[in-house]
C-alpha cells in the first residue's frame, strides 16, 4: 500500500547528505507514491549517488536535472511533474522518522486542509521546532510559527493555484516565507501536528546572516508592495526578524552583532534587558 503523496527533494551538491535523507524516505512504514529529486546544477555526483541509493525501492524515483536556477526554481521543476495529490517537501540534508508519512496519511483523512506540518528536532545544534497553530499572517511573521519546509505537506493543487515558489534570487533562503504568506492571503488552511517526525539540520548563525536578513527583508518589501502586508504588520515583521537574529547571535556569544540587531529590532522591556546583558558580556 502507498499514499497519494509525492516526495520532492531539491539538491545542489548534496551527495554527502543523501544516504541519510534517502534512507529515511526508503524506510517509511507507509511508502510514498514517488520521489522526485531535482538536481539544480550540482558539480558533484549527487544524481548518480541518489540513483544508487534508491535502486530497488518499492516506489519510483525520478531525477530531474537542470542548470543552477536556485531553490525556488528547483522545487517548481519538481512540482510540475508530480503525480500525487500531496507534495511532501524534504531538504536533502534533513531526515524523517520512519512513521512520518504513515502519520501524515492519517491526518490527511481528517478533513479539509491545504498545508499540514509537524514538529522537528534539530541536528547539529539549534532548537527543536514545535509545530504551532498557523491561522493568520501574524502567526508566521510575529510569533515564529512558520512551518519548516521538510516538515510540510502541501496540496498539489494549491501549488498550481499560486504558481509555486518564488524564483527571484533576491528571495533566496526565504522562499518558504514568501509562500506561506501568499497562501494565508488566499485563506488556505494550515493544520499543525505537534509530533516530532523528523530532524532538520541547523548549523547556527553563519557569517552570511546579513545576506539572509537582506533576502528576508526583500520578501517582506515585495509582499508589502503587492498589497499583501499592511503597513503596521510590515514594519512589525521587519523588527521581529532582527530581534530573532539578535537572540540567536546572543546565544552563540556574538555579542557585538547581537547588540546591533537588538537596536534594529522590536522595542520593549525584554529587548532592552537582553541588550543590556549583551553589553555586559552576559550570554543567555
Amino acid at each position: 500500500m502507498s499514499t497519494q503523496i509525492s516526495v520532492l527533494i531539491p539538491c545542489l551538491n548534496c551527495s554527502s547528505f543523501l544516504q541519510a535523507s534517502l534512507r529515511s524516505v526508503r524506510e517509511q512504514s507507509l511508502p510514498p507514491m514517488e520521489v522526485l529529486l531535482v538536481d539544480d546544477g550540482s558539480s558533484d555526483d549527487s544524481a548518480q549517488r541518489a540513483k544508487e541509493l534508491m535502486d530497488g525501492a518499492s516506489f519510483p524515483m525520478h531525477i530531474i536535472r537542470q542548470e543552477n536556477r536556485g531553490l525556488g526554481a528547483a522545487r517548481n521543476a519538481g512540482i510540475q511533474q508530480v503525480r500525487g495529490e500531496w507534495i511532501a517537501l524534504l531538504d536533502a540534508d534533513d531526515i524523517w522518522s520512519a512513521d512520518k508519512l504513515e502519520r501524515m496519511h492519517e491526518v490527511l483523512k481528517g478533513g479539509d486542509m491545504d498545508v499540514v506540518h509537524h514538529s522537528m528536532r534539530a541536528q547539529g545544534g539549534g532548537w527543536n521546532r514545535r509545530a504551532t497553530s498557523v491561522q493568520q499572517m501574524e502567526d508566521v511573521l510575529l510569533r515564529g510559527h512558520a512551518p519548516i519546509p521538510s516538515a510540510s505537506l502541501i496540496r498539489t493543487a494549491v501549488f498550481q493555484e499560486v504558481g509555486g515558489f518564488s524564483e527571484d534570487r533576491a528571495h533566496h533562503g526565504a522562499e518558504d516565507l514568501h509562500l506561506w504568506i501568499r497562501l494565508l492571503s488566499r485563506g488556505k488552511r494550515f493544520v499543525s501536528v505537534d509530533e516530532f517526525l523528523g530532524h532538520y539540520r541547523s548549523g547556527g548563525m553563519s557569517s552570511r546572516l546579513d545576506e539572509h536578513l537582506g533576502h528576508v527583508d526583500r520578501v517582506l518589501v515585495d509582499l508589502h508592495e503587492e498589497g499583501l502586508l499592511a503597513e503596521q504588520l510590515f514594519q512589525s515583521a521587519r523588527e521581529r526578524k532582527h530581534y530573532e537574529a539578535a537572540r540567536a547571535l546572543h546565544k552563540e556569544g556574538q555579542l557585538d552583532r547581537a547588540v546591533h540587531l537588538y537596536d534594529r529590532g522590536q522595542s520593549g522591556w525584554k529587548q532592552m534587558l537582553l541588550r543590556s546583558l549583551a553589553l555586559l558580556g552576559i550570554r543567555v
